[in-house]
């Protein structure tokens, strides 16, 4: 359990025994999970999170918790047109963070991922 819950980012679990029972107390440490979170992106990308637009951290975030993004998901998770979500996810293809995956110029399946990924 020890293992599982580190993958996951979260504390050590707290036995508490009393009497008759056993408590046991799992804690979410969403902030840490999201320092963790961050410091991995920037590992993978080779460069500061800080330097990113709000949009790219939005994109790179979704990418690493699902391993692809569509330039629809992205316009919907920013509330911003497709168009200005093309431009975003081309310009971490530009600083060779991401790749478009696609089987022809107007595939309508195409997506991107983490370079080298």
């Amino acid at each position: 359990m020890f293992k599982e819950m580190n993958a996951f980012f979260l504390d050590d679990p707290v036995y508490e025994e009393n009497e008759n029972s056993v408590r046991l107390i799992l804690k979410n440490n969403i902030q840490m999970r999201r320092i963790r979170r961050h410091e991995r992106i920037t590992n993978l990308i080779s460069k500061e999170w800080e330097i990113l637009s709000k949009e790219e951290q939005i994109a790179l975030e979704y990418i690493y918790s699902r391993g692809r993004i569509t330039t629809h998901k992205l316009a919907t998770l920013i509330s911003r047109s497709t168009n200005y979500a093309k431009k975003i996810l081309g310009d971490l293809c530009d600083k060779n963070i991401l790749e478009l995956r696609r089987t022809a110029l107007n595939d309508p399946n195409q997506y991107y991922t983490f370079k080298n990924n």
